[in-house]
């Protein structure tokens, strides 16, 4: 008697087990999380992650690729998806509506932009392969996006720094570069990371390494990048590069090398 009811407590505990695996793979509310550029892909299952990458790709055309996404709402599952081709930026909405997915482009609202360059260094070197100037190049775009259950404010600041030569030929170039998705006054709650590295092959220059990622907090979002460049003929270079975006919207940054 004792085994037999030791045996249905066994059994009837592995079902339970069966039942909470079950339920935890098909709920809404199950989300997982994967790296990308530096940023979170946020979504509820594979399945349904390569459905709304497959489907915003579908609307979007060729060449573009998914660089993050993010679930505004879990209950209709309002994702917005960023995709990405060569230097261009795209924004689409998939959600829930019944037992349909509508899948819509955004287009972000510009609120306010801005550019700005400084000269740091400036020599008269006559060399094609070394730098006569070295330039330090920060901007921001300030956009909104309507979506079905919100409207966060997306900020793409970046920060660099740029070695030219006499003839004006840019020989290494580092940005960091970043989309901060903000709830102005409350709160930042995705980064990606879209920060890039250049060398002038032509002229002898290389990327030794180059490295870059995004990280945050409620309070504020980073994107920092690095990145070494190398010519036979010209000096070794260490650059680096940062920016910062907090939940008021107030951005910080810098770049250097050694």
């Amino acid at each position: 008697m004792k085994k037999i009811l030791t045996l249905s407590m066994l059994l009837a505990v592995t079902l339970a087990l069966i039942g909470l695996t079950t339920a935890s793979m098909y709920s809404d509310s199950s989300v997982s999380e994967i790296k990308t550029f530096g940023g979170s892909i946020m979504y509820q299952d594979d399945i349904l992650k390569d459905r709304i990458i497959e489907e915003s790709l579908k609307i979007s055309g060729n060449g573009w690729e998914c660089i993050g996404m993010y679930t505004v709402d879990a209950k209709t599952l309002d994702t917005l998806v960023i995709l990405k081709k060569g230097s261009k930026i795209k924004y689409v909405e998939i959600y829930r509506n019944g037992e349909n997915m509508i899948t819509k482009e955004v287009t972000p609202k510009i609120i306010e932009e801005k550019a700005k360059s400084e000269v740091i260094y400036n020599k008269n070197e006559t060399a094609k392969e070394k730098p006569a100037e070295i330039i330090k190049r920060y901007g921001k775009i300030v956009s909104k996006l309507e979506l079905l259950t919100a409207s966060p404010v997306v900020v793409e600041a970046w920060s660099g720094i740029e070695a030219k030569n006499a003839l004006g030929i840019t020989l290494w170039k580092l940005t960091a570069k970043g989309y901060f998705h903000i709830y102005t006054d409350d709160r930042v709650f995705y980064v990606a990371d879209d920060s890039s590295a250049y060398a002038n092959g032509y002229l002898g220059w290389s990327i030794d390494y180059f490295d870059s990622d995004a990280t945050w907090t409620s309070i504020a979002g980073k994107v920092d990048a690095r990145a070494g460049f190398d010519n036979p003929l010209a000096d070794d270079v260490d650059a680096w590069a940062w920016v910062q975006v907090d939940n008021y919207l107030h951005i910080t940054r810098d770049a250097g090398y050694n």
